[in-house]
């Protein structure tokens, strides 16, 4: 039986070293990327449409995802403030995993330089990021190949990698070396989920966050998403002697990472009672943070409440009841974009010159009608005589 187990353990690991040598060739940046037998511009271009001609569902769902929209106006509102020779220079800035593409960075600069451009880096982390390197196409293998695929794609290679969270740790993981706030990497989604469970029964990023080879990649601005991940609750526990109490849980109980992973969402767990009027009584107000807070030019952090996968938070709500209080309010709110949020009104208001001032406005807009709530629950109040 020990040898058994030693040959799946042998082959498991030549198995990831064929995957880690696939992707460090896969992930150079930047990225190159071309069509030259391409019948049409939009195909030489290598532009998500001309993907979608046949590939409609993977498409429809990429157009609706963050991956398309991630070079939207917060990228480049904060672009707009550097010269062509400095992005020339520093094509790696926000550009690797944001508008990874030679072909990207090229458009970006004669942008800039107000110059015609394709506008290709725009669209953001587009089908030829993750599967055109050269004139050839990438992919995990399809399920039915039609004629037509078949001659579009006379140049093809499937991969396991593909399947693998290895693959996505390219732009969710920084490297030992990258930037780090107390002694944390900015990034460190990959880690964590390798520190977790989840990695150990295989689990991998694409099982929640592409299932069905969906291109969606839903996560914390996806309620229905957040709702798969945690276990929630809210209980009145009593309302004696003039107080109230009450328990708010979250328990990360099935997010393959911390929850949230990085430093731009924040979620509230708050008490409150109000009145008849359904008006916020702001004194009884009672709030807990999950959040890594960090300071807007990142260079400290000022506490870490994340949780990690199996982690929880209880809100424990002793308060004294208001007398104009009909209803005691739990409610777990998610921001997804809460840092964003902040960051762009710091920089609209301590420069009204600055040359991106109207995407960042735009992209300050965005961030801040992304809150949802998560959970609510409400209970009455009444009043109670006490011998």
């Amino acid at each position: 039986m020990r040898w058994l187990i030693l040959l799946f353990a042998a082959i498991g690991s030549v198995a990831n070293a064929a995957n880690d040598t696939f992707l460090a060739q896969h992930w150079k940046r930047p990225i190159v990327a071309s069509n030259k037998a391409a019948s049409n511009k939009a195909s030489a271009e290598l532009t998500p449409e001309s993907c979608g001609g046949c590939h409609k569902q993977q498409f429809a769902d990429w157009q609706q995802s963050l991956h398309a929209k991630a070079m939207g106006p917060g990228v480049m509102g904060q672009l707009q403030g550097f010269s062509p020779d400095v992005l020339n220079q520093n094509n790696q800035l926000c550009l690797n995993c944001h508008a990874p593409l030679k072909s990207q960075n090229e458009s970006l600069i004669t942008a800039i330089s107000g110059k015609k451009t394709t506008n290709l880096h725009q669209q953001g982390i587009i089908c030829a990021a993750c599967h055109v390197r050269n004139d050839h196409w990438f992919g995990p293998g399809a399920k039915k190949v039609d004629a037509s695929v078949k001659a579009t794609h006379k140049t093809s290679t499937s991969h396991k990698a593909f399947k693998s969270a290895e693959f996505c740790a390219s732009c969710h993981q920084f490297d030992d070396d990258g930037p780090k706030l107390d002694g944390k990497l900015l990034q460190n989604t990959y880690v964590e989920w390798q520190n977790s469970t989840f990695a150990k029964q295989n689990i991998s990023c694409q099982n929640c966050h592409m299932p069905g080879r969906r291109h969606k990649w839903q996560g914390i601005h996806s309620k229905a998403m957040v709702l798969k991940g945690l276990t929630l609750s809210g209980e009145l526990i009593s309302q004696t002697n003039g107080q109230v109490k009450a328990k708010l849980g979250l328990i990360n109980s099935g997010v393959g990472h911390y929850f949230p992973t990085y430093v731009t969402p924040r979620v509230v767990l708050q008490g409150y009672q109000q009145n008849k009027a359904g008006e916020m009584l702001e004194d009884s107000l009672v709030e807990e943070e999950i959040m890594r807070a960090v300071s807007l030019d990142l260079s400290d952090e000022y506490f870490d409440s994340r949780l990690p996968p199996s982690g929880q938070l209880v809100l424990d709500y002793q308060e004294q009841w208001d007398n104009k209080a009909t209803t005691l309010v739990l409610r777990i709110v998610v921001e997804p974009d809460y840092f964003y949020e902040q960051f762009y009104a710091a920089k609209l208001e301590a420069d009204d010159k600055f040359v991106g001032r109207e995407l960042l406005k735009q992209a300050q807009d965005n961030a801040a009608t992304s809150a949802y709530v998560l959970f609510e629950k409400s209970f009455e109040l009444k009043a109670v005589n006490v011998p």
